[in-house]
């Protein structure tokens, strides 16, 4: 009785130990990972959403130019400028799985869509 309490208690010890170094390992895998990737308070200098603090068009456009450098998984692209002349831009995140079911022809893309905005997201 008492060398099967024994041996249970062990394979339980065991068990509890393998999951929690899993687990841990996971976690230091997907920080090493995420660790590349700036986070918005880096680039802009504030978290955002903080009270009294809003971020100018230049500072969202440096981020996505960031993340966009360090990420394979974002696109992003400047495509005209507006009409008081800063950056008409757009950005687009995918996985390497689904970037295959991007638009690749005219006909995928909205009809309303303007002709000149088409040409720059196909090419």
């Amino acid at each position: 009785m008492h060398k099967r309490l024994s041996l249970l208690l062990t394979v339980l010890l065991f068990l509890a130990l393998s999951i929690q170094s899993d687990a841990s390992l996971r976690r230091a895998i997907a920080i090493t990972q995420n660790s590349s990737i700036p986070a918005p308070e880096q680039i802009i200098g504030f978290r955002p959403g903080d009270d009294r603090k809003l971020a100018s068009w230049a500072q969202v456009v440096q981020y996505f130019q960031k993340l966009a450098a360090t990420s394979d998984r974002v696109k992003f692209e400047e495509i005209g400028k507006s009409t008081m002349g800063a950056p008409f831009v757009y950005a687009m995140k995918s996985s390497k799985r689904s970037r295959g079911s991007l638009p690749t022809r005219a006909s995928s893309v909205h009809p309303r869509t303007p002709r000149w905005l088409i040409a720059k997201l196909i090419r």
